[in-house]
Protein backbone atom coordinates (compact mmCIF):
# COMPACT_ATOMS: atom_id res chain seq x y z
CA UNK A 1 0.00 0.00 0.00
CA UNK A 2 1.22 3.57 -1.03
CA UNK A 3 1.17 5.85 2.10
CA UNK A 4 2.03 9.84 2.33
CA UNK A 5 3.74 10.69 5.49
CA UNK A 6 3.15 14.35 6.85
CA UNK A 7 5.82 14.49 9.18
CA UNK A 8 4.26 17.71 11.58
CA UNK A 9 6.31 21.14 12.39
CA UNK A 10 7.87 20.16 15.32
CA UNK A 11 9.02 16.82 13.82
CA UNK A 12 10.66 18.29 10.69
CA UNK A 13 11.96 21.50 13.13
CA UNK A 14 13.20 19.00 16.36
CA UNK A 15 12.32 15.70 16.16
CA UNK A 16 13.48 14.34 12.62
CA UNK A 17 13.98 10.83 14.52
CA UNK A 18 9.94 10.09 15.36
CA UNK A 19 9.82 10.73 11.40
CA UNK A 20 12.12 8.26 10.62
CA UNK A 21 10.81 5.75 12.97
CA UNK A 22 7.43 6.48 11.67
CA UNK A 23 8.54 5.26 8.25
CA UNK A 24 10.19 2.50 9.53
CA UNK A 25 7.00 1.21 11.20
CA UNK A 26 5.01 1.54 8.34
CA UNK A 27 7.72 0.09 5.74
CA UNK A 28 7.89 -3.11 8.44
CA UNK A 29 3.86 -3.16 7.74
CA UNK A 30 4.44 -3.51 4.03
CA UNK A 31 3.90 0.37 3.11
CA UNK A 32 5.43 2.18 0.38
CA UNK A 33 6.07 5.72 2.02
CA UNK A 34 5.95 8.88 0.04
CA UNK A 35 7.40 12.28 1.56
CA UNK A 36 6.25 15.26 -0.34
CA UNK A 37 8.97 17.94 0.30
CA UNK A 38 6.68 20.88 -0.14
CA UNK A 39 4.80 20.03 2.85
CA UNK A 40 4.86 22.59 5.49
CA UNK A 41 2.96 23.80 8.50
CA UNK A 42 -0.87 22.22 8.49
CA UNK A 43 -2.22 25.49 9.77
CA UNK A 44 -3.17 24.98 13.34
CA UNK A 45 -1.58 27.23 15.58
CA UNK A 46 -3.42 30.47 13.81
CA UNK A 47 -6.84 28.10 13.56
CA UNK A 48 -6.64 27.63 17.59
CA UNK A 49 -5.58 31.51 17.83
CA UNK A 50 -8.87 32.63 15.56
CA UNK A 51 -7.41 33.72 12.46
CA UNK A 52 -8.74 31.47 10.40
CA UNK A 53 -8.22 34.17 7.22
CA UNK A 54 -4.24 33.14 7.74
CA UNK A 55 -5.11 29.49 8.30
CA UNK A 56 -6.87 28.88 5.39
CA UNK A 57 -4.04 29.57 2.78
CA UNK A 58 -1.56 27.46 4.65
CA UNK A 59 -4.24 24.70 5.01
CA UNK A 60 -4.85 25.01 1.00
CA UNK A 61 -1.27 24.37 0.24
CA UNK A 62 -1.48 21.35 2.50
CA UNK A 63 -4.21 19.81 0.56
CA UNK A 64 -2.44 20.93 -3.09
CA UNK A 65 0.86 19.27 -1.62
CA UNK A 66 -0.67 15.69 -0.81
CA UNK A 67 -1.74 13.30 -3.45
CA UNK A 68 -5.10 13.21 -3.05
CA UNK A 69 -5.04 9.16 -4.18
CA UNK A 70 -2.97 8.09 -0.84
CA UNK A 71 -3.65 8.21 2.64
CA UNK A 72 -1.79 10.54 4.25
CA UNK A 73 -0.44 9.08 7.91
CA UNK A 74 0.31 11.81 11.27
CA UNK A 75 2.37 10.65 13.99
CA UNK A 76 0.19 13.53 15.37
CA UNK A 77 -3.51 13.41 17.22
CA UNK A 78 -3.41 16.94 17.07
CA UNK A 79 -2.42 17.61 13.22
CA UNK A 80 -4.63 14.74 12.12
CA UNK A 81 -7.41 16.25 14.25
CA UNK A 82 -6.86 19.89 12.45
CA UNK A 83 -6.82 17.95 9.20
CA UNK A 84 -9.77 16.03 9.54
CA UNK A 85 -11.58 18.94 11.57
CA UNK A 86 -10.63 21.32 11.39
CA UNK A 87 -10.56 21.89 7.37
CA UNK A 88 -14.08 21.56 7.22
CA UNK A 89 -14.60 24.22 9.77
CA UNK A 90 -12.66 26.25 7.21
CA UNK A 91 -14.86 25.99 4.13
CA UNK A 92 -12.27 23.19 2.84
CA UNK A 93 -12.38 19.47 1.99
CA UNK A 94 -10.82 17.29 4.49
CA UNK A 95 -7.91 14.99 3.33
CA UNK A 96 -8.22 11.20 3.85
CA UNK A 97 -5.81 11.60 7.20
CA UNK A 98 -5.23 8.84 9.67
CA UNK A 99 -3.14 9.23 12.85
CA UNK A 100 -0.28 6.68 13.06
CA UNK A 101 -1.90 4.22 15.37
CA UNK A 102 -5.28 4.77 14.12
CA UNK A 103 -3.91 3.43 10.78
CA UNK A 104 -2.05 0.83 11.90
CA UNK A 105 -4.55 -0.98 14.38
CA UNK A 106 -8.17 0.22 12.60
CA UNK A 107 -7.04 0.05 9.10
CA UNK A 108 -4.23 -2.65 8.50
CA UNK A 109 -5.43 -4.89 11.53
CA UNK A 110 -2.03 -4.61 13.95
CA UNK A 111 -2.60 -7.25 17.06
CA UNK A 112 1.48 -8.06 17.89
CA UNK A 113 4.68 -6.22 17.29
CA UNK A 114 7.22 -6.71 15.64
CA UNK A 115 5.30 -8.87 12.64
CA UNK A 116 8.11 -10.84 12.05
CA UNK A 117 11.55 -11.19 12.81
CA UNK A 118 13.61 -11.31 15.67
CA UNK A 119 13.31 -8.39 18.08
CA UNK A 120 15.25 -6.69 20.68
CA UNK A 121 13.83 -7.17 23.91
CA UNK A 122 14.48 -5.15 26.70
CA UNK A 123 12.16 -4.77 29.95
CA UNK A 124 11.68 -1.14 30.52
CA UNK A 125 8.53 0.62 32.11
CA UNK A 126 7.20 3.34 30.50
CA UNK A 127 4.13 6.06 31.39
CA UNK A 128 1.60 7.05 28.43
CA UNK A 129 0.39 10.60 28.53
CA UNK A 130 -3.15 10.90 26.48
CA UNK A 131 -2.61 14.07 24.38
CA UNK A 132 -5.83 16.13 24.79
CA UNK A 133 -7.46 15.33 20.83
CA UNK A 134 -6.60 11.55 21.47
CA UNK A 135 -7.86 11.00 24.66
CA UNK A 136 -11.21 12.91 24.19
CA UNK A 137 -11.29 11.12 20.45
CA UNK A 138 -10.45 7.85 21.62
CA UNK A 139 -12.82 8.30 24.80
CA UNK A 140 -15.57 9.53 22.54
CA UNK A 141 -15.42 7.89 19.03
CA UNK A 142 -15.47 11.60 17.91
CA UNK A 143 -13.55 13.13 15.71
CA UNK A 144 -10.18 11.50 14.55
CA UNK A 145 -12.40 8.56 13.93
CA UNK A 146 -11.16 6.42 17.19
CA UNK A 147 -13.69 4.74 17.57
CA UNK A 148 -14.89 1.88 20.63
CA UNK A 149 -15.85 -0.32 18.22
CA UNK A 150 -12.48 -1.74 16.60
CA UNK A 151 -12.92 -3.22 13.05
CA UNK A 152 -10.20 -5.47 13.22
CA UNK A 153 -12.27 -6.82 15.94
CA UNK A 154 -8.93 -6.28 18.43
CA UNK A 155 -10.44 -6.42 22.07
CA UNK A 156 -9.20 -4.07 24.63
CA UNK A 157 -6.16 -4.88 26.19
CA UNK A 158 -4.16 -5.29 29.75
CA UNK A 159 -0.28 -3.64 30.27
CA UNK A 160 2.35 -5.41 30.57
CA UNK A 161 1.19 -9.24 29.87
CA UNK A 162 3.25 -11.45 26.50
CA UNK A 163 2.66 -14.83 25.07
CA UNK A 164 5.99 -17.17 24.93
CA UNK A 165 6.93 -15.82 22.06
CA UNK A 166 7.41 -12.10 23.74
CA UNK A 167 4.55 -10.82 22.20
CA UNK A 168 2.08 -8.51 23.69
CA UNK A 169 -1.68 -10.20 24.40
CA UNK A 170 -4.92 -8.73 24.58
CA UNK A 171 -6.82 -9.80 27.75
CA UNK A 172 -8.84 -7.73 30.05
CA UNK A 173 -9.65 -3.97 29.82
CA UNK A 174 -6.67 -2.20 31.54
CA UNK A 175 -8.62 1.20 31.25
CA UNK A 176 -11.94 2.73 29.86
CA UNK A 177 -9.98 5.27 27.63
CA UNK A 178 -7.18 3.89 26.04
CA UNK A 179 -6.35 5.00 22.98
CA UNK A 180 -5.02 2.54 19.64
CA UNK A 181 -1.55 4.55 21.02
CA UNK A 182 -1.53 2.34 24.64
CA UNK A 183 -2.94 -0.53 22.65
CA UNK A 184 -0.24 -0.73 20.29
CA UNK A 185 2.85 -0.44 22.83
CA UNK A 186 0.86 -2.91 24.94
CA UNK A 187 2.20 -5.37 22.30
CA UNK A 188 6.18 -4.11 22.76
CA UNK A 189 7.81 -6.90 24.24
CA UNK A 190 9.29 -6.38 27.65
CA UNK A 191 7.53 -3.05 27.92
CA UNK A 192 5.53 -2.70 30.54
CA UNK A 193 3.16 0.91 30.80
CA UNK A 194 1.78 2.16 34.01
CA UNK A 195 -0.37 3.41 35.46
CA UNK A 196 -0.22 7.17 37.51
CA UNK A 197 -2.44 10.21 39.42
CA UNK A 198 -4.15 12.31 37.45
CA UNK A 199 -3.59 10.71 34.44
CA UNK A 200 -6.54 12.57 32.23
CA UNK A 201 -4.65 15.93 33.53
CA UNK A 202 -3.97 18.19 30.26
CA UNK A 203 0.58 18.31 30.16
CA UNK A 204 -0.67 21.97 30.15
CA UNK A 205 0.98 23.09 26.88
CA UNK A 206 -2.45 24.18 24.86
CA UNK A 207 -0.35 25.19 21.76
CA UNK A 208 -0.65 29.29 21.71
CA UNK A 209 -1.71 28.09 25.58
CA UNK A 210 1.61 27.70 26.78
CA UNK A 211 2.98 31.12 25.32
CA UNK A 212 0.14 33.48 26.17
CA UNK A 213 -0.10 31.90 29.55
CA UNK A 214 3.66 30.77 30.58
CA UNK A 215 3.37 30.38 34.35
CA UNK A 216 -0.10 28.52 34.58
CA UNK A 217 0.89 26.53 31.76
CA UNK A 218 4.36 25.40 33.45
CA UNK A 219 2.64 24.81 36.53
CA UNK A 220 0.18 22.29 34.97
CA UNK A 221 2.79 21.11 33.49
CA UNK A 222 5.08 20.20 36.91
CA UNK A 223 2.25 18.93 38.12
CA UNK A 224 2.03 16.03 35.62
CA UNK A 225 5.84 15.13 35.68
CA UNK A 226 5.06 15.12 39.87
CA UNK A 227 2.38 12.34 39.71
CA UNK A 228 4.92 11.01 36.68
CA UNK A 229 7.34 10.64 39.06
CA UNK A 230 5.81 9.05 41.83
CA UNK A 231 4.61 6.52 39.45
CA UNK A 232 8.13 5.43 39.57
CA UNK A 233 9.08 5.45 35.81
CA UNK A 234 12.06 6.95 33.61
CA UNK A 235 10.39 7.73 30.40
CA UNK A 236 6.88 9.78 29.65
CA UNK A 237 5.98 8.42 26.15
CA UNK A 238 2.66 10.09 24.11
CA UNK A 239 1.76 10.79 20.39
CA UNK A 240 1.94 14.51 20.47
CA UNK A 241 5.72 16.13 20.24
CA UNK A 242 3.91 18.84 21.41
CA UNK A 243 2.99 17.82 24.96
CA UNK A 244 6.38 16.37 25.25
CA UNK A 245 8.40 19.43 24.07
CA UNK A 246 6.46 21.25 26.86
CA UNK A 247 7.20 18.04 29.59
CA UNK A 248 10.70 17.90 28.36
CA UNK A 249 11.79 21.72 28.79
CA UNK A 250 10.31 21.65 32.25
CA UNK A 251 12.07 18.43 32.50
CA UNK A 252 15.80 19.86 31.70
CA UNK A 253 15.13 23.20 33.67
CA UNK A 254 14.05 21.79 36.65
CA UNK A 255 16.62 18.67 35.96
CA UNK A 256 14.15 16.06 36.65
CA UNK A 257 14.96 12.56 36.06
CA UNK A 258 12.88 11.67 33.23
CA UNK A 259 13.13 11.52 29.45
CA UNK A 260 10.36 11.48 26.53
CA UNK A 261 9.55 9.26 23.62
CA UNK A 262 7.37 9.22 20.70
CA UNK A 263 5.51 5.71 20.91
CA UNK A 264 6.52 5.54 17.24
CA UNK A 265 10.02 5.53 18.62
CA UNK A 266 9.48 2.62 20.88
CA UNK A 267 7.88 0.56 18.00
CA UNK A 268 10.77 0.84 15.99
CA UNK A 269 13.38 0.37 18.65
CA UNK A 270 12.37 -3.14 18.70
CA UNK A 271 12.18 -4.00 15.07
CA UNK A 272 15.19 -6.37 13.81
CA UNK A 273 17.84 -4.48 12.37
Amino acid sequence: MRVSLMLTCLCDAFYGEVGIATARILEHCGCTVEFPKGQTCCGQPPFNSGDWDTARPIARRTLGTFDKGLPIIVPSGSCTAMLRSGYPMLGLEAPRAFELSEFLIDHLGIDRWPLRGSCVTRKQKVAFHRSCHMRELSASGRGLGVSPKRSTGVPPVVAGIHDRDGHGTHGRDAHATESPQERLLTLIPGLELVQFAQQEQCCGFGGAFSATHGTLSAGIGMEKLRCLMDAGVDTVVSGDMGCLMHLQGLIDKERLPLKTKHYAQLLAEVLPV
